[in-house]
């Protein structure tokens, strides 16, 4: 299956999934979580795959989840 979001390679019972929207830091967008599913999907009728590493392309290799900058939460209460 040809995608456009992900590009998939096969090496005996490894698949390697890269997520490929280096240009939008492979943030989420419906399209590539569609294609995520139907890549997952299709491992049912593949039973020679044991494996799937997925990485991503360009600078970010995980998918960035959301835009919102992290929020650091502190045990300790605010000195007055």
């Amino acid at each position: 299956m040809t995608y456009e979001h992900i590009l998939v390679e096969h090496d005996g019972a490894v698949d390697w999934l890269t997520l490929n929207r280096p240009d939008q830091l492979n943030t989420l967008n419906p399209g590539l979580l569609g294609e995520l599913n139907d890549y997952f999907v299709s491992l049912e009728r593949h039973y020679s795959v044991r494996v799937v590493v997925m990485k991503g392309a360009g600078r970010m290799s995980v998918p960035a989840w959301t835009s919102r900058p992290r929020v650091r939460h502190s045990t300790t209460a605010p000195t007055p």
